[in-house]
């Protein structure tokens, strides 16, 4: 689980990101989703080793961070709007 989640509950990372910045953190939304995929942190991955891991295994390419951001925001509505 990612550290925000066990600090707060109800966070959407969706909701804050597409409200805080437009949809800049292209590659935040990118580095969540793979983070969240591989359970990260469940092995106690140094963050730099984790990085390595996910960038060697093809995980984090450049067509690639699109095509994850694209999806981590298919589908989803804002339940405020």
């Amino acid at each position: 689980m990612i550290i925000n989640e066990k600090l707060f509950p109800d966070y959407d990372p969706r909701k804050r990101w597409k409200e805080r910045d437009d949809g800049m953190h292209v590659f935040a939304v990118a580095l969540y989703s793979v983070m969240k995929q591989e359970n990260y942190n469940e092995r106690s991955e140094v963050f730099r080793d984790f990085l390595i891991r996910i960038i060697n295994e093809g995980k984090l390419t450049p067509g690639g961070v699109e095509e994850i951001y694209n999806r981590f925001y298919e589908g989803w509505v804002d339940p405020e709007e």
